[in-house]
C-alpha cells in the first residue's frame, strides 16, 4: 500500500478493511453538509462509496495555488488555513474548520487553485472526484441541476462573505485588490 493510499484510509475509528464502517461513517458526514441538504440518502449513499479520506498532518500544504484541484473535499477535523502568495508575501483569506467545503468547483471543471491551504493541526479531509460525481448523478438525472447550482450559489456566497470580512477588516486597499485577483480572476 503506497503512502497516499495508507493515508487516505486513516481517521475512521473503523477496523482495518471494514468498509461498511467507512461508508456509513462517511454518510453520516456528508448528510450534515448544507451543499447536500435536500439530496436524497440514495445519491448521498454512493457519494460515500466512492469518496475517500485523507489525513494531513500539521503544517503540511493541501493544496498548492496553480496545481489541478481535481477533488471536492469537505473538513472532517481539524482546521486549515487558506492563503495567497504574491512575491513571497502571504495574505491571509480565511481559516477551514470542521464541515467546510473546499474544491467543490472541480466538480464542474478541470481548474487550478487560486489559493494555498495548509493544515493548522492534523486535518481529516473526505473528498470525491468529478468522474464519481457525474456518474453519480448520470444514475440521477433530475437532481443534476439542482447539485450544480447549489454548488455554484455556495461558492458565491463564501466569497462574498470572505471579501465582506477582508473589505471591513483591511487597512490597505492593495490587500483588498491582492485577494479580488487571488479569488476571482
Amino acid at each position: 500500500m503506497s503512502d497516499t493510499e495508507d493515508k487516505s484510509r486513516l481517521g475512521y475509528g473503523c477496523t482495518d478493511g471494514d468498509r461498511s464502517c467507512e461508508i456509513y461513517s462517511d454518510y453520516n458526514v456528508l448528510k450534515q453538509l448544507p451543499a447536500f441538504e435536500g439530496v436524497t440518502p440514495e445519491i448521498i449513499k454512493l457519494w460515500a462509496y466512492f469518496g475517500r479520506r485523507t489525513v494531513y498532518e500539521p503544517g503540511e500544504i493541501m493544496l498548492r495555488r496553480g496545481e489541478p484541484i481535481g477533488r471536492a473535499h469537505c473538513v472532517v477535523s481539524g482546521s486549515a488555513k487558506v492563503f495567497f502568495d504574491k512575491n513571497g508575501q502571504e495574505f491571509f483569506i480565511h481559516t477551514l474548520k470542521e464541515m467546510d467545503v473546499f474544491g467543490e468547483l472541480a466538480l464542474l471543471a478541470d481548474i487550478t487553485s487560486m489559493v494555498h491551504i495548509q493544515a493548522i493541526d492534523t486535518v481529516v479531509t473526505f473528498s470525491f472526484d468529478k468522474k464519481s460525481f457525474w456518474k453519480v448523478y448520470a444514475q440521477f438525472p433530475r437532481h443534476t441541476k439542482r447539485a450544480v447550482e447549489q454548488i455554484v450559489k455556495l461558492r458565491i456566497s463564501w466569497q462574498q462573505e470572505v471579501m465582506k470580512r477582508h473589505i471591513e477588516e483591511a487597512k490597505n486597499p492593495e490587500r483588498v485588490a491582492v485577494l479580488a485577483k487571488g479569488l476571482f480572476i
